[in-house]
This record gives C-alpha cells, sequence and structure tokens, in this order.
C-alpha cells in the first residue's frame, strides 16, 4: 500500500521592517474581527509618548500579489495610536509574505491572544471565517489549535458551510446567525441597522439594567442579593431567551455544554450518598 503524502503547510517568510502607515490597508478587516477600542488607543498612544516605541505591528503581504497594500494581522489598536500621535512613518513591523490560507491560519492564532481579549461570539466568527476562507487545505485539528475552538465545534462549521453552500446560501459572517439559519445579509434592506447604531441601543439598554440592578440602591427590596437579581433577570428574560442569549454570547456552538457538562459531573462526584 502507498503511503499517502501530508500535506505541506507553507511557513510565511518573516522579515523586520519600518514601514509607512499608508503602505497599509487600513479599511481591511478580513484577519481580524476585533473592534477598535478607544480606550485602549489611548492607553498605547500614552505609553508611545512615554516610551517612544510600541512592539512592532504584524503585517500580511500576499505572496500572490505582492504589490497590494498590507495587511494587518496584529497591532490594529497599534497603528492607530500612532497615527493618534501623527507618526506614520518608520513605524516598527514585521512583515510575513504568504499565501492567503496561510495568513488566515496565522491571523487564527493571535486572534484570540493578546492584550485585549475578544468574547467568545468574536472567537467563534473569526473560526468560522478562517473555516470558509481554508476549506479542506487545513484539518479540523489544526484549525481548532489555531483559532482557540475545539474540534468538534470546526467540524460542526464545516458541515454548516457545506450545507449553505448546496443550498446557494451567502454567509453573515456571524457564526450565531448562520447556524441559526438567519439568511438576511446585514445591509440587505435599506432599513437594517449599522453595528455601530445596534452597539449604541444595546448600551443604553445595559446602562438601565445596570441601574435597575445595582445592589446599592436603596427603593428596591433585597437588591443587594444575588439571588434575587438573578430571579428577576430569569423572571423578564424567559427560558428561550436565556437560551439564545447563551448560544449568542458562547458563539452557538457544543462547548458551552461540554462545559455545562463537566460542571455537572464535578456537582454529582461531589454529592453526598
Amino acid at each position: 500500500m502507498n503511503a499517502i503524502n501530508p500535506p505541506i503547510h507553507p511557513h510565511p517568510e518573516r522579515r523586520k521592517a519600518r514601514i509607512n502607515l499608508a503602505e497599509i490597508d487600513a479599511d481591511s478587516e478580513i484577519l481580524s474581527r476585533k473592534a477598535i477600542r478607544e480606550e485602549w488607543v489611548l492607553d498605547l498612544a500614552a505609553s508611545l509618548k512615554i516610551a517612544g516605541k510600541l512592539d512592532p505591528i504584524i503585517c500580511w503581504q500576499d505572496a500572490e500579489r505582492p504589490c497590494a497594500k498590507l495587511v494587518i494581522l496584529d497591532g490594529r489598536h497599534r497603528a492607530a495610536a500612532y497615527r493618534a500621535m501623527k507618526r506614520t512613518s518608520r513605524v516598527p513591523a514585521v512583515i510575513l509574505t504568504c499565501d492567503r490560507v496561510t495568513a488566515f491560519m496565522v491571523a487564527a492564532g493571535v486572534h484570540h491572544k493578546g492584550s485585549i481579549r475578544p468574547t467568545r461570539a468574536e472567537i467563534a466568527d473569526f473560526a468560522w471565517a478562517v473555516v470558509r476562507e481554508v476549506g479542506l487545505t487545513r484539518t479540523a485539528l489544526e484549525i481548532a489549535a489555531a483559532t482557540g475552538k475545539n474540534k468538534r465545534t470546526i467540524e460542526r462549521m464545516r458541515s454548516v458551510w457545506a450545507r449553505m453552500q448546496r443550498e446557494g446560501r451567502e454567509p453573515t459572517g456571524s457564526w450565531y446567525r448562520d447556524l441559526k439559519g438567519d439568511e438576511q445579509e446585514t445591509g440587505e434592506m435599506p432599513d437594517d441597522p449599522t453595528e455601530e447604531e445596534l452597539d449604541e441601543a444595546a448600551a443604553a439598554i445595559a446602562k438601565e439594567l445596570r441601574d435597575v440592578l445595582d445592589r446599592r440602591r436603596k427603593d428596591a427590596p433585597l437588591a443587594w442579593c444575588e439571588e434575587v437579581r438573578l430571579r428577576a433577570l430569569a423572571k423578564a428574560l424567559g427560558d428561550e431567551t436565556i437560551r439564545t442569549l447563551a448560544d449568542y454570547v458562547f458563539g452557538g456552538d457544543d462547548e458551552w455544554e461540554e462545559a455545562r457538562g463537566a460542571a455537572r459531573g464535578a456537582m454529582n462526584a461531589e454529592a453526598p450518598f
């Protein structure tokens, strides 16, 4: 029997450089799902003013399009801090030259790490993007290791993507929405809210909720009691909304159920006879 040669996964060519920020495609977010956080940019700008430099920005140079602009793999907040300080030239960088698939795998490896931890939903969305991008050129185990998701979730993503392709459905970019079969694309209807509008509305409601659940309130009976607060949320939201919320926050995958199962097992093991 002839042995099957394993696929060759090229390592990117790596070089240090001083770049002009104009060389970067500032509008490209294909290799990141983390939103820019202004407070972190301000902190980095302050550090830059004191120290004079920040860690190098990691950029991707498409090996198949050497004249294309660089795309940030890691360091969008650093780039924003340099711009805020009006320092746009001779910025320290590390440039990785490779194909698009390899770039996605490298980005996946840095996406769920770093000073700013993305939410589980952001991690799931980026893993979903990686699955769609790399196809079968990488194993589920490799994608799982790079993205921080488990192998079963990656296999489930592959199954959903294969079904969507057969049905001719376009992905929304959100793993949660695509898993639930939401076929409406963001921006398809003129009245669809933007991400900024959704965030602003959610922040306003969250503020009201925090005010209502504030333990320091004197006008609410037992407002300080955690059990009362949890019961209030459960009654207000209802079981179905709570399940949907868990899916949304935890990416709509199997990891939440696995964690709950492990917790149940530990509780049962400690339960008295």
